[in-house]
């Protein structure tokens, strides 16, 4: 399990030099030359195919093949020990053809999940429970996005603005067109996301500029759950492969949903480990920390990792409330017979987009 989870940054590294290879030579006709609020797959591979690295110097040397100028690259560096809801990304300049009229483009691209980010991810309404309406940790980390980024697009003479992202970073750039919508004329914001969270928990209206695409058997698009109110700003562009249906991913949500059905029982509701049932003297583990712990294990640091690993060998051990999910979670961190990545990551590899793009264009 630790070897498979090691290769996962260098597995989605390669993914998506791959994907912008690929997305390269499917996408020859020109991007944004449609109005922002019109899905267009064109600028969806164009996009997938430019903009998306999960390294900053990759990032960087993407950016300026498309003929764009980085202007800011910020929390590539964040250690595993900052949990705070931040995000790495990049913001870069140029000009292009934009609709027919040489415009202003500013991209602003939201990198995937660091090592640190884990326990971001798992922290989604810390602050509000019941009471949040976005996931908090993508919210914050888009609005900080937002405050940086501000001063130097005020300095752009009419931009239009591109904004995109990966897993975790899409959640980001989800909520970072929300936050761009507010402030700009939304013919002149394009949003795409690949592989996107959810994000919102209000309704969801009036972001017709922002669009999703979610593989339907990706499991990372289901989090924080929809039974939880949890949806997505903007309108999905569902994927699916005709021929699967992601029958272990559909069993390990029931069981989380069983074991905290709604948001404060996800953070409050401390369960026994050595029997069914909420530990009465204080001694167990609520889901949020069972969730922290499986951070510690996916965050690449050798000491965190075996530390997560006997407190979840301990909740393993016995009959308890997370004797259904836990089974299931760590089962779907065993390497996918086809791609040799952990199952729970198979189906959420930019690569899979990539072949589920192609089969809008057939």
């Amino acid at each position: 399990m630790k070897k498979c989870l090691r290769i996962l940054a260098g597995f989605l590294a390669l993914a998506l030099v791959v994907c912008m290879s690929a997305a390269a030579e499917a996408s020859q006709a020109l991007p944004f030359s449609g109005p922002s609020n019109q899905f267009d797959l064109t600028t969806a591979l164009y996009i997938l195919g430019h903009y998306i690295q999960q390294e900053a110097d990759a990032t960087r040397a993407s950016l300026e093949n498309a003929g764009l100028t980085v202007q800011l690259q910020q929390y590539y560096d964040k250690p595993v020990t900052d949990h705070s809801h931040t995000s790495a990304f990049t913001l870069a300049t140029g000009e292009s053809e934009i609709r027919g009229e040489t415009r202003t483009l500013a991209v602003i691209t939201v990198r995937g999940t660091g090592d640190g980010e884990w326990y971001s991810n798992f922290d989604f309404a810390g602050e509000s429970k019941e009471n949040a309406r976005y996931a908090e940790n993508f919210m914050a980390a888009a609005q900080d996005i937002y405050d940086i980024s501000a001063p130097l697009l005020a300095e752009l003479d009419r931009p239009v603005i591109v904004v995109t992202g990966y897993s975790r970073g899409a959640a980001c750039a989800n909520l970072l067109g929300v936050l761009l919508d507010a402030d700009y004329p939304m013919e002149d914001v394009y949003v795409y996301t690949f592989a996107t969270p959810n994000t919102l928990r209000s309704e969801n209206a009036g972001y017709d500029n922002i669009f999703n695409l979610v593989n339907v058997n990706d499991p990372i698009i289901r989090m924080p759950l929809p039974q939880w109110g949890f949806c997505r700003a903007g309108t999905d562009v569902e994927l699916r492969d005709p021929e699967l249906i992601n029958t272990p991913m559909h069993r390990m949500f029931l069981a989380l949903l069983g074991l905290c059905p709604d948001i404060s029982a996800y953070y409050d509701d401390v369960h026994s480990l050595s029997a069914p049932g909420l530990a009465t003297d204080g001694d167990g583990l609520t889901a949020f920390q069972l969730f922290q712990a499986l951070a510690d294990l996916l965050s690449g640091d050798g000491a965190l990792s075996a530390d997560a690993q006997q407190l979840l060998t301990e909740a393993s051990a016995g009959e308890n409330d997370f004797s259904e999910f836990l089974p299931l979670f760590l089962s779907l961190l065993q390497p996918d017979e086809t791609t040799q990545m952990p199952g729970l990551f198979a189906q959420h590899m930019p690569q899979v987009y990539l072949e589920l793009m192609g089969n809008l264009a057939e």
